[in-house]
């Protein structure tokens, strides 16, 4: 059972409006909206406008940078829900009275928002619970109040880094982002979906959501203590080891990104709790989601960004974005090398993700492309997730997770048999036309002596046939030293010398191990000139 959606009244309606057109004509905005000057509205609005201010706030793809980053400092301050209102709440929505559900029920909250309070509370059973109750109401006002901005917007400009923005279709994606707030269902899925995925890991963990007490208004979950990530001292007096910590949350973030593309968009130290040895992440209520599609183009960019390769990262971004004009792809290619060009000289430890990804946001906004929402969170959790790192273990780099994470699954790709075989093959028919090369070399000086020997020269060869000839006189190279060494190694077991291994004098072993050293050596860079 849940409570009904019923429209305001029209006299409430009306005040709300002429109050909302006062708000806009005190601060001017008929003269143009700058950042500073929104997040001023806002606050002035009420409540419900600074929740939206806030949603707004991670939403590069509808805002510019800078009204991004203004909205970000909205703080909510509202006064709690009076127990007797949270109470019809409950009972209306759970169709029982408060104490047959919760046999205590903690009449202070834990904490109080402009859209629902926390409540912590006991089931008959005994179970530790905390319950999320959303405003009486609230859902209606939301509602009434975007509709009402909607009209009184109209003739507002906003004065920004870029041109003109869609003011309506920002009010409708900011809506539909709303609706998914206030139905607390949302946020049980996001969490099954959670534990589901991170089952067979031991150190990560989430609230487990009560589904037969929880409906789109009142959401029951299980209760976590633990500590504060951000409290070093209280980690510390534990016995953990923060830096381990870190590292495993930093691992554990880019496997929801790279691996499930499903990642919780906002991590930042009051979503997350340390509880005997395990990492709790809380509030799932706001997640990202890639495609695999997604997922793959943003390998790609990244692994474009290790490597300082605007072309690929181009590439990447045209197959993530979407755009319904022509891309001018020489300009957009110029911007993401200025971008590249900065770090180039700049080691991956010390480069930021996040600001990365934002970069990428900005300078699709500024070409007509439109990244999925996926990525805009994606944008704003990598850069609230380093932020966390930053204050407790610096030395930790989410790129360098990244680049690790690459060359480990880039190993694991390899067939080692296969390729041993290959390239065991390879370097065996190359040194046995080895052995026929003083007889070929003897012929052809004594054809050069005769007089006798032609020399054709061919100067326009390709860029391809330059690479192709550069990497056949590596491998011959390799082989030359590899066929030397153990030959040599083969000799030189042929000695009385003191001591042996392996049965065999100690300076023929060391050469059989350089020649394996060697040959895996090579074996890995002809693998590389494939790739």
């Amino acid at each position: 059972m849940s409570t009904q959606h019923t429209a305001p009244g029209k006299p409430r309606q009306a005040g709300r409006f002429f109050q909302i057109l006062g708000i806009l004509q005190r601060h001017g905005v008929v003269r143009g909206v700058t950042p500073e000057k929104l997040r001023a509205v806002l606050e002035d609005l009420g409540p419900t406008f600074v929740k939206l201010g806030q949603l707004l706030s991670i939403r590069m793809d509808l805002l510019p940078q800078e009204y991004c980053t203004e909205l970000q400092k909205l703080r909510s301050e509202v006064k709690p829900m009076p127990m007797d209102e949270v109470a019809r709440v409950v009972e209306a929505s759970l169709g029982m009275p408060l104490h047959e559900a919760f046999p205590m029920f903690e009449p202070v909250p834990l904490g109080s928002a402009s859209i629902a309070q926390a409540h912590a509370a006991v089931l008959p059973g005994g179970e530790q619970v905390v319950v999320k109750v959303q405003r009486e109401g609230i859902y209606d006002r939301m509602a009434s109040d975007i509709a009402l901005l909607r009209k009184a917007v109209k003739p507002v400009k906003w004065v920004g880094s870029v041109g003109s923005i869609d003011l309506d279709m920002v009010l409708t994606e900011l809506w539909n982002v709303s609706q998914q707030e206030m139905d607390f269902l949302n946020e049980a899925d996001n969490a099954e979906e959670f534990i589901r995925l991170n089952q067979d890991i031991k150190h990560i963990g989430c609230p487990q959501p009560y589904r037969e007490l929880s409906t789109r208004q009142v959401l029951v979950m299980e209760k976590i203590d633990g500590i504060q990530i951000d409290n070093l001292e209280a980690m510390r007096q534990a016995g953990y080891d923060v830096a381990d910590i870190c590292l495993k949350l930093c691992e554990h973030y880019m496997k929801q990104v790279l691996d499930d593309g499903f990642f919780h968009a906002d991590p930042h130290p009051g979503n997350l709790r340390v509880r005997n040895g395990q990492i709790v992440f809380l509030d799932l209520g706001m997640v990202g989601r890639l495609s695999a599609g997604d997922q793959a183009a943003f390998e790609k960019a990244l692994a474009g960004v290790a490597a300082r390769d605007a072309a690929s990262v181009t590439e990447a971004v045209l197959a993530i974005t979407r755009h319904s004009g022509p891309v001018d792809r020489r300009a957009l290619h110029d911007d993401v090398k200025a971008m590249l060009d900065q770090y180039l000289e700049m080691d991956l430890g010390r480069m930021n993700l996040g600001d990365i990804v934002q970069e990428y946001l900005r300078i699709a906004r500024d070409h007509g492309l439109k990244f999925p929402q996926g990525i805009t969170l994606l944008g704003r959790g990598l850069s609230t997730l380093e932020g966390v790192v930053a204050d407790i273990s610096p030395d930790i780099n989410l790129l360098e997770i990244v680049a690790q994470r690459f060359a480990r699954k880039k190993l694991s790709q390899i067939n080692w048999k296969e390729e041993l075989y290959k390239n065991a093959q390879s370097v065996y028919e190359t040194a046995h036309k080895l052995m026929g090369m003083p007889t070929l070399v003897n012929d052809t000086l004594r054809a050069a002596l005769g007089g006798e020997l032609t020399v054709r020269v061919e100067t326009a060869s390709s860029a391809a046939q330059r690479r192709e000839e550069r990497r056949r006189a590596g491998r011959l190279n390799r082989s030359i030293v590899f066929a030397g060494l153990f030959a040599g190694s083969c000799l030189l077991s042929l000695a009385d010398v003191a001591p042996r291994i392996l049965g065999l004098p100690w300076i023929a072993a060391a050469g059989f191990g350089l020649a394996g050293l060697h040959g895996l050596h090579s074996l890995w860079q002809m693998r590389r000139s494939r790739d």
